[in-house]
Order: C-alpha cells, then structure tokens, then sequence
C-alpha cells in the first residue's frame, strides 16, 4: 500500500462509530498509515446519549461551522467549517466523506482544484414509495462519478450506489461493538433471576414513522391467547403519548411495560432478560438494534423495512424477516416459537455465530482496507 495518511470526515461523534474507528486506526497502523477523523460537530440537539471523547484512540477534531436549524424531520445539518483548510494543510491521500452531505461537496470540489481523491462512505438506500428529485439525483451521480471509492453500509445501499453510477461499491458491513455485546449479555444472563414471564423485547425511538402502534396490536392479540407475555419497550420518543393511550384503551397495562431511553451500558441487562427481540420499523437504512441483539444470542423477528434485516437474517437460521403490519399472523408466530423453546435457542445461538463471524468491528473495518488498498 503507498498510501501513508486518511482522513475520515463525518457527522458527529457517536457511541456506535467511535469502536468502529478504533478498530479502522488499528488496521491501518498495522499498514504503516495515519488517521484522523473530523467530525463535523461535536453533539445534536436530539442526542441522549453520553459520549465519552476519552474512548476514542485515534487522533480526531471537532470543525468549526454552524449547525444550520432542524427541518420537519428534526435533521440538523453541518456546515463542516474548517474542513478544506485542514486538507490542505494535511495532504492526506485519501479523504473519506460521509453520505452526500455538504462535507462530500467540498471533498469533491477539493478534489477538482487539484486536491486528493475521495471516498464516500454511505448507507442510503433506495427507499420504496420515494423517488429522488431530478437535482438531488444529479448531484448524486456527480459525487459518484467524481468519487474514487464506494464504501456503503449494506447490500441494499451498494444498489443504489450501482443505479447512481458506481461500479463496484464495497460493503464494509455496518456495524457496532458486537463483542460487548455478546459478552456484557451472557454476563447479565448468567445473573438473571427470572419472573415467570415471557418477555419480548423492542429497543429503538418510539416514532410515528417507526410504527411503534403495531407491536401494541400484535401485543392485543397475543393477550387472548397467553396471559404470561411481556413487551419491553426500551426507548422514548414523540409518540410515546399515542402508545400509551392505546395501552389504556385496550387494557394493555400488565402487558407492555415502557423502559425509557437507556445508554448503551444499560441495554444488556434488558436483552439478558428477554426470550424474543421484535424489531419493528415503518423505514430504517440499517437498524444497529438488530446487530446488538443478534450479538446478544437472540432470536429476532426483524421489520422487512430495516436495511439490517436483508443482510442479517437467514430465514429461519439466524432470525425471521416480518412484516409487523400482519398483526394476526405475526402474533402466531410469535406463539408458536414461543412453544418451541428448543428452536429459539438454536437460533439464537445461530444468529450469535453468524454475527461473531461475519458482523464484527474487524470485519466492518476490514472494507475499509480493501477498497483502500486499490490505491
């Protein structure tokens, strides 16, 4: 390899992508190259989370700029101020750029003046029921065909990238800290004192677009069949409200119990604890929660919605790729391998196995490598 520096460009930092950036500074230390991450600003508005700055053991600085007000669907967007000026004055190789956003412009404007090739890195997808606009999709396929690399989160995003130009987009599998995943979870596991209940668990934000209300009608039917069965609903959101008063209306109280927002660090102690993970979604380009979960040993019922589940669901081995909006059907389901407890473990002792080997941080990072490697 004759490349000697990257620089990375993205959004802001999260406690999902700094473990993945670890990894990527280890792999490409062990090849003799630098790295540097700029993000384009150090929180949102709209995070919860707590992120520890101290975990990240790669070089890294916060762009100066402006966080230009949320639209309708409370996105925020980075003006990536600074970030030429630190291009310049670094010379790296490769710059690697995030999604197509302002931050991709000015890499592909950099690299029209004489500066250094970029990459983008990307998971957008080809959403069903929505058509880019015609200046959106130019400006797409100018960045493409512009672009020295692809590197996209998914198989479904590597399509869409193919219908935008790309010739051979690389996935390098979207993805977050399986092993404390798999670990801290049989830990907990392994201390759990059961309750008598079949527990059935959700994590994500309780959004209208997300069609949290389905879980709740499933929850309705499965009531008239078993009186034993939990939803824990892990996560907070605009449309907790509506879900509660459905709760209310349907006498669901002793059978979905809200959680709230939980940090990373507190999630094994909910999935230890549960015997089937649902994930629900009206649209996802991914859905990390799925990789969590199958990490955790779990077997999954995942949205055919969410990006992960076409990447990670072998049907009927690691999991089930649903449609939640079947709310009789997916309710017997759910009972019928809720009677089968033999086959819940094997799958989700599959879906741990099938994470462990092909969805770890080494293997995410590993992508990186490769398409890097065609310099």
């Amino acid at each position: 390899m004759n490349i000697k520096k990257v620089i990375l460009v993205t959004n802001i930092p999260n406690q999902y992508r700094i473990p993945l950036f670890n990894e990527l500074n280890i792999q490409l230390k062990e090849r003799g190259v630098s790295f540097l991450v700029l993000f384009g600003a150090l929180s949102s508005t709209r995070r919860k989370s707590i992120i520890d700055m101290n975990d990240c053991l790669f070089n890294y600085r916060i762009l100066s700029g402006l966080k230009i007000g949320a639209n309708k669907n409370k996105h925020t967007y980075l003006t990536f101020g600074g970030l030429l000026n630190i291009v310049r004055k670094e010379q790296p190789d490769v710059l690697i750029s995030s999604g197509f956003a302002l931050c991709t412009i000015k890499a592909c404007l950099n690299k029209m003046f004489g500066g250094c090739s970029y990459f983008i890195w990307t998971g957008s997808t080809n959403k069903k029921g929505f058509s880019d606009s015609f200046w959106r999709s130019l400006k797409r396929k100018i960045l493409v065909a512009k672009a020295k690399g692809i590197v996209v989160y998914s198989s479904q995003a590597a399509e869409y990238m193919r219908s935008l130009g790309a010739e051979n987009p690389r996935v390098a599998i979207n993805t977050v800290d399986t092993e404390f995943f798999r670990i801290k979870t049989e830990e907990d596991r392994s201390k759990l004192v059961k309750d008598g209940k079949i527990h059935l668990l959700s994590i994500g934000y309780l959004a209208e677009k997300k069609n949290p209300i389905d879980l709740l009608k499933i929850m309705t039917i499965i009531k008239t069949h078993r009186n034993d069965v939990v939803l824990d609903l892990v996560g907070d959101g605009d449309e907790r409200g509506n879900l509660e008063n459905y709760i209310s209306e349907n006498q669901l109280e002793n059978q979905v119990i809200f959680h709230g927002f939980r940090q990373k660090d507190e999630l094994p102690k909910y999935l230890s604890g549960a015997n089937l993970f649902l994930f629900q979604t009206g649209y996802d380009i991914w859905g990390l929660v799925l990789n969590e979960a199958m990490a955790s040993g779990l077997p999954c019922l995942s949205s055919q919605n969410a990006g992960s589940s076409h990447d990670l669901i072998v049907e009927g081995e690691t999991g089930f790729m649903v449609d939640f909006s079947k709310h009789e059907k997916i309710a017997l389901q759910i009972l019928d391998l809720l009677n089968d407890e033999n086959r819940l473990k094997e799958i989700g002792e599959a879906a741990g196995k099938y994470i462990q080997e092909n969805v770890s941080l080494k293997v995410s990072a590993s992508g990186f490598i490769r398409e890097i490697e065609k310099l």
